[in-house]
């Protein structure tokens, strides 16, 4: 699945190691790939719809130093309305919501005591739609987890 969207993290600092919080964000999809059974021709499913991800987000710094590496792990639900798609005999409702994980490497480079930029790369795994099923009167769409690689940039204070 190819997204964009922005993301806002607020927790707490446990130690000059531990980062502990919670997201919420606002992600537009460019377009699902998901295959069409009946005539095994790829369609691009979902293309602009809005999601959003609700999640619990762990980081850990390696060292404590103005650029320094780090490991994160978010993992939440992305919520998104119910959608239609039209076949030539029936439509189908569907909801692209689905769990997702994401464990993440990165870096941050410490601008002041209290600002930082980061840029880290995850490996997402979400459950979205991932084929229709149609046998003619009635359709049907399976979900599955689609992986990919992602690319975070944010700001931290």
């Amino acid at each position: 699945e190819n997204y964009v969207g922005a993301n806002y993290i607020g927790g707490y600092r446990i130690n000059n190691i531990f980062f502990a919080g919670a997201g919420v964000g606002a992600n537009m999809r460019l377009g699902t790939p998901i295959n069409f059974v009946e005539i095994k021709k790829p369609l691009e499913l979902s293309r602009g719809s809005f999601y959003i991800p609700i999640y619990l987000h762990f980081r850990a710094q390696l060292l404590n130093r103005r650029c320094t590496p780090f490991v994160a792990l978010s993992a939440g639900y992305n919520v998104s309305l119910p959608q239609q798609f039209d076949l030539e005999l029936t439509s189908i409702k569907y909801n692209a919501s689905g769990l997702f994980i994401n464990p993440q490497v990165g870096v941050t480079y410490r601008v002041k005591p209290k600002l930082g930029i980061y840029c880290a790369v995850g490996f997402d795994a979400s459950m979205i739609p991932e084929c229709i099923d149609n046998t003619g009167y009635s359709a049907t769409i399976k979900q599955g987890f689609k992986y990919g690689i992602n690319v975070n940039l944010g700001i931290s204070f």
